[in-house]
């Protein structure tokens, strides 16, 4: 706690006040003077699962804040404060939130809100907290700018004590200079965090080319501040094919999650070898982009055969050319979808990228991750404002650009209902893993075929 800090008893104490009116059963916790935290429960009864909400009532300092960093102000439909966003509005939500939920009645599972002191150092107070209560499930009501964050890399406070021994400025040989020791120690520090480098690997065909991109690459790099000292970025010439593997193990990349963009400037000539040997490590992605026309072309080229052969990794794909013309891109698309998948890649989309002229290349993206496959959707939704580029589902040839139009997906939905029935949480997983649309568009599409009397749901 900064000098003259009050601590959070104030808040502890307001907090407590308003839940004890709410029903909530009240712990106070404070081993340590000033520093209090908060436990309030609304007991479940019984059977089901219990949810901890955990939000802290200390902030940082206000010495640096302009104006009084203690008194609210509304601008603009927003409040200003210090702590307004890290976190007093996430204590009042899941404070607000635990009290909604309880107010007709006990859920089967407790709920249990956690407001605790010294988030901001050392985490005492969620310590504190846990040596006496647990839950089965916990959100941390951190804030996050909405996204939902699943994991934590968590922190350490290392206490390093080095030894030396006193000797007089005249002998220092009799002596151990603890000082010089501390640098030895921190050099090795430093040397273990340069270890964890993000290696950036960029392979072209083209001299020119590449010597182009090394100048852009600079000039971003000195435009932010320099290059990162964690971050190498490789250049290398060459046919990606030869060239990249070598030059990823080179850089130590095959050790840690890879991010694989292969352009292959209307392709593919990409080696589905490439694909298996990245996603052979784990938490990997991968983006290949081929062009529509090339890849008619090359199911019609005896010269191509090849070349197709080991870009789709098998032959199947030949079979492009017994296919009427309207069939051809799709039946290219799922093909080279499957092929991905059963190079490692378990989740795999596929989109037809347009540019303002309305030139089209097609983007089929793998991950491991159901996680990379959430948020690679959410990316495409958001069409590029700047670059003119916008996506749409190759398999739906009827369809501009994905927009708020979500006709194939209702399609999607009742054609996955003919097979049987579904609930609503399988009916998202399906537009997720098959078709180009979110989760979220689900509900809305389901809600209007249950209007319009087109599907039917349980107990109607």
């Amino acid at each position: 706690m900064v000098p003259g800090g009050a601590g959070e008893s104030a808040m502890a104490d307001f907090c407590e006040r308003w839940l004890a009116t709410h029903g909530f059963e009240i712990h106070h916790l404070e081993r340590r003077r000033g520093r209090p935290s908060l436990v309030a429960i609304a007991h479940g009864s019984g059977g089901g699962r219990s949810l901890m909400l955990n939000g802290h009532l200390d902030t940082v300092g206000v010495a640096d804040y302009d104006g009084d960093a203690l008194v609210p102000q509304i601008r603009h439909g927003k409040m200003f404060g210090r702590g307004a966003f890290d976190m007093k509005s996430g204590i009042a939500a899941m404070m607000c939130a635990a009290a909604r939920a309880t107010a007709q009645g006990s859920l089967r599972g407790d709920v249990i809100l956690a407001c605790v002191a010294d988030e901001e150092h050392a985490s005492s107070g969620t310590q504190e907290v846990l040596e006496s209560f647990t839950a089965d499930a916990a959100i941390v009501i951190e804030p996050s700018h909405l996204e939902v964050t699943l994991v934590h890399k968590g922190f350490i406070w290392f206490d390093v004590e080095i030894q030396g021994r006193a000797a007089y400025g005249s002998r220092p040989a009799l002596g151990i200079d603890a000082i010089v020791k501390a640098g030895y120690f921190l050099t090795a520090l430093e040397a273990e965090g340069q270890r964890k480098k993000t290696n950036i690997t960029l392979v072209e065909g083209d001299a020119a080319r590449l010597e182009r991109l090394r100048q852009e690459g600079d000039a971003i790099t000195t435009k932010y501040g320099g290059r990162p000292q964690t971050m190498e970025i490789g250049y290398h010439t060459g046919k990606c094919a030869a060239t990249l593997l070598p030059a990823l193990a080179d850089a130590g990349s095959m050790t840690a999650p890879i991010f694989a963009f292969l352009d292959s400037w209307g392709g593919p000539d990409i080696p589905l070898d490439i694909a298996r040997s990245i996603a052979a490590v784990p938490s990997s992605e991968v983006i290949v982009t081929f062009g529509t026309r090339f890849l008619l072309q090359l199911g019609n080229a005896e010269a191509h055969q090849a070349a197709g052969d080991k870009a789709f990794g098998g032959t199947r794909w030949r079979e492009v050319r017994k296919l009427p013309s309207w069939q051809k891109k799709t039946f290219l698309v799922s093909t080279y979808r499957d092929s991905l998948k059963e190079a490692g890649f378990p989740f795999v989309l596929s989109f037809e990228m347009l540019d303002e002229g309305g030139r089209d290349i097609h983007l089929v993206y793998g991950t491991t991750s159901h996680k990379g496959l959430e948020k690679t959707k959410e990316a495409v939704w958001k069409v590029d404002p700047v670059r003119g580029i916008g996506y749409r589902d190759p398999r739906d040839p009827d369809q501009t650009t994905l927009d708020p139009e979500t006709r194939p997906l209702q399609q999607a939905i009742l054609a996955e209902l003919g097979k049987g029935e579904r609930t609503l949480e399988q009916l998202r997983e399906m537009a997720l893993l098959e078709t180009v649309y979110r989760p979220s568009h689900v509900p809305p599409v389901v809600r209007r075929l249950l209007s319009s009397n087109a599907i039917q749901s349980e107990g109607s």
